[in-house]
């Protein structure tokens, strides 16, 4: 994902056979498993929950992008004809991080990224925090754009269990 410069899930799905990316009136990501589109035959889980609604996922806390491709009624219920696509986040246990990035781009498009996490091997716990900014003039007058999004983690691990908390925020 980082690579390729992946930033939100069309972008992911790119190099995914049998998928074919397109937008949703440019509100939100749109793309057909094999033949079948994700709107009405499809699935999102973030971390293997369902996800309700059309949108843009952006990537910024994602570790890696799963996808089933034919029918996974047997994992999901009826609906997913077309197959599944689930984001799995990044964990907070087992790295130590600071990386901020941004990148700039036509039309005033700014993004920030940053990624910090605590995790030692002494201790049970473990803490981590994704966020993400981005801001666009956009193409059109107008049609500016601006998005906020924010994922603390903080991970407890036991000798024979474990507890993840985690929550997103996205404006």
């Amino acid at each position: 994902l980082e690579r390729q410069g992946a930033m939100i899930l069309g972008d992911a799905l790119r190099n995914a056979a049998g998928a074919q990316v397109h937008t949703g009136f440019g509100v939100f990501d749109y793309f057909l498993l094999r033949g079948f589109d994700s709107l009405s035959n499809g699935l999102v889980l973030i971390d293997q929950a369902p996800e309700p609604e059309a949108s843009f996922y952006p990537l910024y806390n994602v570790e890696r992008v799963e996808v089933l491709r034919g029918p996974a009624a047997f994992l999901y219920g009826g609906n997913p004809l077309s197959g599944a696509v689930n984001l799995v986040p990044e964990r907070a246990r087992g790295h130590s991080a600071r990386r901020l990035t941004t990148s700039v781009g036509s039309f005033g498009s700014v993004r920030l990224e940053a990624d910090l996490a605590r995790s030692r091997s002494a201790s049970p716990w473990a803490a981590r925090l994704n966020a993400l900014w981005t801001g666009s003039d956009g193409y059109r007058d107008g049609r500016d754009s601006r998005s906020l999004a924010a994922n603390p983690t903080v991970e407890w691990h036991g000798s024979d269990s474990w507890l993840r908390v985690s929550a997103e925020i996205v404006d």
